[in-house]
């Protein structure tokens, strides 16, 4: 929750690795019980790898900032994988041939939104709002929804006290 990491991620990094050992504990963490962090390629690669001496585990406890796991990157193998495996058809040529009239669609009204205004942040107005109305599209969420589902995201996964992340979870639970 650093605030230099959230403007200049890549930079943040580069000073972390500068600084710290590879292998560190931060006591500053999203539900405020630290974490092991680690600062090399290689390490990242061994750690995200090594699901037999390394966890994805979080606790998981009622009121806890995360109240369930963010299927399938917090799941170890063999979980991960039965997961993981419902995600390719989703993904394959002919179903992204489906989506692509919505998707030439929604470039083309973010890009006019643009041109009508003259000016914008290319992240907020365009880099953001595509992949998350594709990904909506992909989702067969109505239209109506996204704003309520840029709101949780950001909320859950940058703005929000443990609270209030809580109580993301849970909407998009009951939805």
């Amino acid at each position: 929750t650093n605030p230099a990491f959230a403007t200049d991620p890549y930079g943040t990094y580069k000073k972390l690795q500068g600084e710290t050992p590879p292998v560190f504990w931060s006591p500053d963490s999203i539900d405020g019980t630290g974490r092991w962090l680690v600062s090399s390629f290689e390490l990242c690669r061994e750690v995200l790898q090594e699901n037999t001496r390394f966890t994805t585990s979080i606790d998981y406890a009622p009121g806890n900032a995360w109240p369930r796991r963010l299927i399938p990157l917090e799941l170890a193998p063999p979980d991960h994988q039965k997961y993981r495996s419902l995600l390719p058809p989703l993904f394959a040529p002919a179903a992204i041939d489906r989506l692509e009239a919505g998707i030439l669609e929604t470039t083309n009204r973010l890009i006019d939104e643009v041109l009508a205004d003259g000016e914008c942040d290319f992240v907020d107005a365009f880099a953001r709002m595509l992949p998350g109305s594709i990904f909506i599209q992909l989702l067969g969420l109505p239209e109506e929804m996204k704003e309520q589902c840029f709101a949780w995201e950001e909320t859950f996964f940058h703005t929000g006290t443990n609270e209030e992340r809580v109580q993301v979870g849970n909407d998009i639970h009951t939805m």
